[in-house]
């Protein structure tokens, strides 16, 4: 069962993107490439995928058929396993970022396990909508104080600490666990602990290339 105690790093993610009382996410969708670096480190975390340099490539390869028993890693790793292909890192990240129902699921999991509320409120007095303040305040506080042991005490962080602090950065979230001074102050401790991460990387591309496409010029 769900509790503060056992969250994946997609709900961390979810988590640190929604604000703790108006109960709505950013508006950029940056969430949604997160989110897929979750999954995908969940499933490298329970050893069912390894990652595969290839020159300038990562791919993702199966290593273990079973699944994990969380149903939403599971969907992203049905994909993977029944593909005809050998992807990359970055498209599968950029393939599940497209599903942006998936992250309404994970906020609704959260308001299920009892740490979100759901609130209806009204929009410009036309029409009305969920939304998801932060019910239990230790939930948030025990994701944010990992990161913050890891980046400012100097602690080691494991793997899922690690991991997270990589997808809140390159998803514009690190802000929301730092301020702007401590983000300038330990910048290179956060560069160092972040390098080397496949997945990590491959959610700044992924991010980058949909910004990018969204903002092209029509020729």
């Amino acid at each position: 069962m769900l509790s503060v105690y056992n969250l994946h790093l997609h709900e961390e993610v979810v988590m640190l993107a929604l604000h703790e009382t108006r109960g709505t996410l950013p508006g950029t969708g940056a969430e949604a490439f997160a989110v897929s670096g979750g999954m995908l480190s969940e499933l490298l975390l329970a050893r069912r995928i390894r990652l595969e340099p290839v020159k300038r490539k990562v791919l993702v390869r199966v290593t273990d058929e079973r699944l994990t028993g969380d149903h939403l890693v599971d969907e992203c790793f049905e994909r993977i396993r029944k593909s005809t292909k050998v992807r990359t890192v970055n498209t599968w990240i950029s393939l599940f970022a497209q599903d942006r129902g998936r992250t309404a699921r994970i906020i609704n999991r959260l308001y299920m396990a009892g740490i979100m509320r759901r609130e209806e409120r009204s929009v410009l007095w036309l029409f009305t909508r969920h939304v998801y303040p932060l019910q239990s305040k230790e939930a948030k506080r025990r994701i944010v104080e990992r990161l913050r042991a890891a980046v400012i005490d100097g602690s080691t962080p494991d793997p899922r600490t690690r991991a997270l602090l990589g997808l809140s950065v390159q998803s514009g979230l690190v802000g929301n666990s730092f301020s702007k001074a401590e983000l300038k102050l330990h910048k290179e401790r956060i560069a160092s602990l972040i390098a080397g991460d496949p997945i990590v990387a491959a959610v700044r591309e992924a991010r980058g290339q949909a910004h990018a496409a969204m903002h092209a010029t029509p020729g």
